[in-house]
């Protein structure tokens, strides 16, 4: 058991130290982790769309993260269930009223169709229709799924930006998982579809889906080869309707992170001072308008082709619109 435990822990930075203080003056809380980069980790250089090599990891490393859960899940149902129940929410899209409207207003930005993707036009009343429940479907994903036979404990924002990876000539060797603050017991879509839709291309999509699938399931399937898990139509069929919630994040932060690969987030004649305060996200120094009528442009075209791309891709895949 305890090697069992070990091999888990390994998956994340060791912890050192934690504390909290509550009192009506001021909250405080301080956690110390281990330093991943004298270990030689390090993030990506790139933000958004990442090479086959580290979403390969990605997807393996993710399948081992939730084996676990299910090796609770069929081992230790007394103990893994009321621990999987007692999360407290923390998701600030979630609990914080001045950003209901990301998921209420800045999806709409994929509605704008390129000329590319002009065919998303003849789904555009029912994509409206779609992208105007984005709320109740974004919190409908992650709150709502406790008796889905097949949740996890998933991480809840998988992505480059909270990963840090190894190299080993150039090349990716292993990755350790950071940032736990949006943990929850939730479909392993909530963890699947994050980074399939923000860290890839849509070229990528096109020539790697099925292959990052079978990296994701094949570790989970492996790191416990006598654990019963579900099968992958199982897992795949999750996908119809759910991951749209990955859409509903992305249409918030991809062209931001796509921006910054660019090093470019606006064009020259938006006032600097404007753009300062909106990228450290500012919001009670900018009016809400303003903060919103500036994050519909950011990432330019690029960021709205990148929406585009993902509706498209949902629809072919028949995970909506179906």
């Amino acid at each position: 058991m305890s090697t069992l435990r070990e091999s888990f822990l390994s998956l994340f930075p060791k912890f050192y130290h934690g504390e909290i203080m509550l009192n009506r003056r001021q909250n405080k809380a301080a956690i110390i982790f281990e330093d991943l980069e004298a270990r030689g980790y390090k993030m990506s250089e790139k933000r958004s769309f990442l090479d086959y090599e580290h979403l390969a990891l990605m997807m393996r490393k993710l399948g081992e993260f939730h084996a676990y859960s299910y090796k609770a899940k069929n081992t230790i149902p007394d103990s893994f269930y009321p621990m999987a129940n007692m999360f407290q929410e923390i998701n600030s899209l979630l609990i914080c009223k001045q950003f209901s409207f990301i998921t209420q207003r800045v999806p709409y930005r994929g509605l704008k169709f390129s000329q590319q993707h002009s065919k998303l036009e003849q789904y555009a009343d029912r994509l409206r229709e779609l992208v105007g429940k984005s709320d109740d479907i974004f919190r409908q994903v992650l709150t709502k799924d406790g008796d889905n036979p097949i949740s996890v404990i998933t991480h809840g924002d998988y992505l480059r930006g909270n990963l840090m990876f190894r190299y080993k000539n150039g090349i990716p060797d292993d990755l350790i998982i950071i940032d736990m603050d949006s943990y929850r017991y939730a479909s392993p879509v909530v963890d699947l579809a994050i980074p399939l839709y923000l860290n890839v291309d849509q070229a990528t999509r096109d020539k790697y889906w099925d292959k990052l699938i079978d990296e994701y399931y094949t570790s989970l399937k492996n790191t416990f080869p006598d654990n019963k898990v579900p099968s992958k139509d199982q897992i795949l069929s999750d996908f119809v309707g759910k991951s749209f919630y990955a859409y509903v994040v992305a249409s918030y932060f991809l062209p931001l992170m796509i921006a910054k690969d660019g090093n470019k987030a606006f064009s020259d004649d938006v006032d600097s001072d404007i753009v300062k305060k909106f990228l450290n996200l500012d919001l009670d120094k900018i009016p809400m308008e303003m903060w919103f009528d500036l994050y519909m442009q950011v990432g330019g075209e690029r960021g709205t082709q990148a929406l585009n791309d993902i509706l498209q891709d949902m629809i072919d895949r028949k995970f909506i619109c179906t």
